[in-house]
């Protein structure tokens, strides 16, 4: 990313969609821009974050740490499943440090006055959560539960379901994945070879929705 009208460094770490996060700076980056001071003021002690007031605002650059996520930024573009892991794990990293809480994480749709939307567009997943659209709603909340955890944990990204009367690996998949034909990654994830080869009450593990 270029802006031939703003000195680099843009932010203090890029996250490419395969997950890697590069630092890029470890001092002031000119990323977020002109925030509005309620806002701000509203993350220092982690509460709901209001509607920007414009009429008052700081150097959200000053007081923020910005990772540019690689994203076309056009609603359309998808953040992968190992980006959005990482998303998170860089934003619980940030907080433990601090001793921060998840309050304190914002986008800059949240916080810019001059205009900024990201971040948005879907998400392929996280932990057992198939496609969903991110919200920073959604983003905290994430981040609050792995800081809920040890460092080291991470979400898991399979479900258990127990075979009832009647089921067959495309019914299980149409109702529990939304996708009978999807029957097959269960059977390789059980390593089953005969798609009616289950009896009641065995216990198969669910890919992610």
């Amino acid at each position: 990313m270029r802006r031939p009208d703003l000195p680099a460094p843009l932010a203090h770490a890029h996250l490419a969609k395969t997950g890697l996060v590069t630092l890029v700076s470890c001092h002031r980056a000119n990323h977020a821009g002109l925030a509005a001071a309620n806002v701000m003021a509203a993350i220092t002690a982690e509460k709901p974050l209001p509607k920007q007031d414009k009429s008052s605002t700081v150097d959200g650059n000053d007081q923020l740490y910005g990772i540019e996520t690689e994203n076309l930024g056009d609603g359309k573009d998808t953040y992968t499943r190992a980006q959005y892991d990482t998303w998170v794990r860089w934003n619980a990293a940030i907080c433990r440090h601090h001793n921060w809480g998840a309050g304190s994480v914002a986008g800059h749709l949240e916080t810019s006055v001059e205009g900024k939307i990201d971040p948005r567009g879907p998400v392929e997943g996280y932990g057992t959560r198939g496609k969903f659209a991110l919200t920073m709603k959604q983003l905290r909340a994430d981040v609050d539960e792995r800081l809920g955890h040890a460092a080291s944990w991470s979400p898991g990204t399979t479900t258990t379901y127990t075979v009832a009367q009647g089921d067959t690996l495309w019914s299980i998949a149409a109702a529990k994945l939304g996708d009978g034909n999807r029957w097959k990654e269960i059977a390789t994830l059980n390593g089953l070879k005969d798609a009616d080869a289950i009896t009641p009450g065995q216990k198969l593990k669910l890919p992610a929705k």
